[in-house]
């Protein structure tokens, strides 16, 4: 969780982002339910800045504009629009949009970031792929989590793509998810020992297979219980303790 001493760029908010170690590990699934949760309890937006598949739009049925280009416009360039973000119930979205050229300058995006923090309390950032956030926002969130799938696998390259995101975060702000494990509790305790042997101490959460996660998907609503919404409301409550 964000450290209370932590220093803040730009506004007040605490920026938490979301990445995946490969794409398709639950990134935007865990960054849409932690922003959810994070929303009943603190003034809350998420963000999708997965420049390459943005998903947060599909994932929570909402209409694809206003999106990050329509803020980017407002904030950067100066261009009024009517509105530059989507309300869902009490959460605050903004949808990507695919980039098929070149991706937003890094300066435009962490604009857009201090923008937002000046404007709530937390704001979730859907970074897509780690090589993509590695490569530009320079440590500009707060807080970092990372996605892996919860297989031999996804731990493999959890391990081996560790240098190219720990630099970006110290221990005491950085979370790693292990996603989709298997139900067994010997094979989630099996994932978690490799995961702590090759990383030390760096704080793990362990999230079980949940059906509940893939129908909610095609409902496009946010997954409100079961073992997956218990887990991600422990974590959206002490972002937010942390942050109040």
């Amino acid at each position: 969780v964000p450290r209370a001493d932590a220093p803040v760029g730009g506004g007040g908010g605490r920026v938490i982002g979301v990445a995946g170690i490969t794409a398709g590990v639950g990134a935007t699934e865990i960054a849409t339910g932690l922003a959810w949760r994070l929303s009943r309890m603190v003034d809350t937006v998420l963000v999708d800045l997965d420049q390459a598949a943005p998903g947060v739009a599909q994932r929570l049925d909402l209409p694809p504009h206003p999106n990050l280009l329509t803020l980017v416009d407002s904030v950067v360039h100066g261009y009024r629009h009517d509105r530059t973000e989507v309300a869902l119930d009490r959460l605050r979205v903004v949808p990507g949009l695919a980039q098929t050229g070149q991706p937003l300058p890094y300066h435009e995006v962490e604009m857009v970031l201090d923008h937002l923090a000046a404007s709530a309390d937390v704001v979730v950032a859907d970074l897509g792929e780690v090589s993509w956030w590695g490569a530009g926002i320079r440590g500009r969130p707060d807080a970092l989590v990372v996605v892996a799938a919860g297989d031999p696998v996804g731990v493999t390259r959890l391990v081996r793509d560790a240098p190219r995101w720990s630099a970006h975060a110290d221990a005491s702000s950085m979370l790693v998810v292990l996603n989709r494990c298997p139900r067994r509790r010997f094979h989630r305790g099996e994932l978690a020992d490799q995961v702590v042997e090759a990383l030390g101490t760096v704080p793990l959460v362990v999230l079980a297979h949940d059906e509940r996660v893939v129908e909610a998907a095609w409902e496009g609503l946010p997954v409100t219980g079961g073992r997956f919404g218990k887990e991600l409301g422990r974590m959206a409550s002490l972002v937010a303790a942390a942050v109040r």
